[in-house]
């Protein structure tokens, strides 16, 4: 018979040890935690497939806002071309370069602005014309008009089409009239885009000419 004491270790499995309790409180607060660590991870980081929606966005938010901006310029820019007072300083003939070039006069420059500022106060007026009577011989073609009966409308159409050819020719000859046949010819010479452009078109002469580059440019 065997004299040795039996030693028993203590239990690390007890409820009620404090460490244990401890580990308990511990594990139940992170399972509670922890998804909403998740979610909040997945919020900030997004989906891939989210990620290239707001990309996609945000790319079409940029493309109408310089969209909005070009038809602001446009707009603002036939405000400017409807303003006689604004054509007449970007004219070519009120122009340093051109009036030491050709030697033009206060009265001829004078002569000049008056017929501009008639050309551009009617252009609204050209411009209205020529949008009613294209709309009605379009809208003529969708119906029952016979030929005869779309005839003067094609005909009214084609005539306000060419009141602006009319004008902007009419615009010329006085202009061009008010100068002596030296300055005509040496624009003819040096300086023809002045006679071959349209004067009230999207690339017209009126508008502000570049700084010369050279001693004796061609225009």
């Amino acid at each position: 018979m065997s004299i040795c004491p039996t030693i028993t270790p203590p239990s690390t499995t007890a409820t009620n040890h404090p460490l244990a309790s401890q580990r308990s409180i511990t594990f139940a607060k992170a399972t509670r935690v922890l998804p909403l660590v998740l979610a909040a991870l997945l919020v900030a980081l997004g989906s891939p497939a989210q990620a290239q929606d707001d990309k996609n966005t945000k790319r079409q938010q940029e493309m109408e806002e310089r969209r909005a901006e070009r038809m602001a310029k446009a707009q603002e820019r036939r405000e400017q071309l409807q303003d006689p007072e604004f054509v007449r300083k970007s004219a070519w003939w009120n122009q340093e370069r051109n009036i030491a070039d050709l030697s033009l006069s206060a009265s001829q420059r004078s002569t000049a602005d008056a017929a501009l500022v008639r050309f551009v106060n009617s252009g609204q007026e050209r411009q209205e014309a020529s949008h009613a009577t294209q709309k009605a011989f379009f809208d003529a073609l969708g119906t029952g008009a016979t030929a005869a009966e779309l005839a003067p409308k094609r005909d009214a159409m084609l005539g306000a089409m060419g009141a602006h050819s009319r004008a902007n020719a009419e615009l010329r000859i006085e202009v061009m009239t008010a100068l002596t046949a030296e300055q005509r010819t040496k624009i003819a010479t040096d300086k023809v885009r002045l006679l071959r452009a349209d004067w009230g078109g999207k690339r017209s002469p009126l508008r502000q000419q570049r700084p010369a580059s050279g001693a004796n440019p061609k225009n």
